[in-house]
């Protein structure tokens, strides 16, 4: 048939049927990645006031580097970059796997300490994972 009939009716996109309103949730995501940035960085300053002098920071150059990468994937997502979005992605998934790996080997982290970090990066997957958050990025 012609797509000047006009019988016919009219082939309606999946993009067309849901508009294109301004969301939040972007920003929800980023807040959540400076909040563990912070957090890392606060973990950071707090073991290193508790430690002898002797201990240098590249002990700790992998949780300097874990803050700065969330800081940098929180400033992605503010910035509603795609970049940001899929290293958002990988980030959590593997701060997540890292977690389920020290989870098992039991006393490397706290109870109340996992249930935190762990409920934190499942909240900012399933922000990154909604349909709207992923529209935002995709446009």
């Amino acid at each position: 048939m012609s797509t000047d009939n006009p019988y016919q009716a009219p082939v309606a996109r999946v993009a067309d049927r849901q508009p294109d309103v301004p969301t939040f949730l972007p920003r929800i995501a980023a807040c959540l990645a400076l909040l563990f940035a912070a957090g890392i960085l606060a973990l950071l300053m707090l073991e290193i006031a508790s430690t002898p002098a002797s201990v240098r920071l590249v002990e700790h150059a992998g949780m300097l580097t874990a803050a700065l990468a969330a800081a940098l994937v929180g400033l992605g997502l503010w910035r509603r970059s795609p970049w940001g979005w899929w290293t958002g992605l990988l980030g959590a998934g593997t701060v997540l796997a890292q977690l389920v790996i020290r989870i098992r080997h039991a006393g490397q982290l706290t109870p109340d300490t996992s249930l935190f970090l762990g409920l934190l990066v499942v909240a900012f997957l399933v922000i990154l994972l909604l349909p709207r958050t992923i529209r935002a990025f995709t446009r």
